[in-house]
């Protein structure tokens, strides 16, 4: 009986584990799909690489922490920043036919660039 009980805690405490990574990835990254948050974030902390994408649609990068980045970004595709269309974090890049909109934000170890 004793055994049930603790393989049934085990249990519930690894579903809340689970859930929680789930819900602190999605709040900031926009995926519930947590290990990709995490192997984003420590790609871009301790190597090299200067962005991750972690999900396709709408896009979710993770990058180095430099704001200069998501212009050279940008740049490389074809797109240039519009200085008067930007609304605080969100940043508005067009190629001259269509438009994109990124929640672009930055901390100490990584910036994430949200498509809207």
């Amino acid at each position: 009986m004793k055994k049930k009980i603790t393989i049934i805690s085990i249990c519930i405490a690894v579903v809340f584990l689970i859930g929680s990574a789930m819900l602190v990835s999605f709040a900031k990254f926009n995926t519930v799909n947590f290990i990709a948050s995490a192997k984003g974030v420590i790609t871009v902390s301790n190597t090299d690489t200067k962005t991750v994408i972690i999900k396709e649609s709408p896009k979710v990068i993770i990058a180095k922490p430099n704001n200069d980045l998501l212009d050279e970004y940008m740049s490389s595709i074809g797109y240039e920043e519009v200085e008067d269309e930007r609304l605080g974090a969100v940043r508005v890049y067009s190629n001259g036919k269509e438009k994109q909109h990124i929640l672009f934000s930055v901390n100490r170890y990584y910036s994430v660039w949200k498509w809207q």
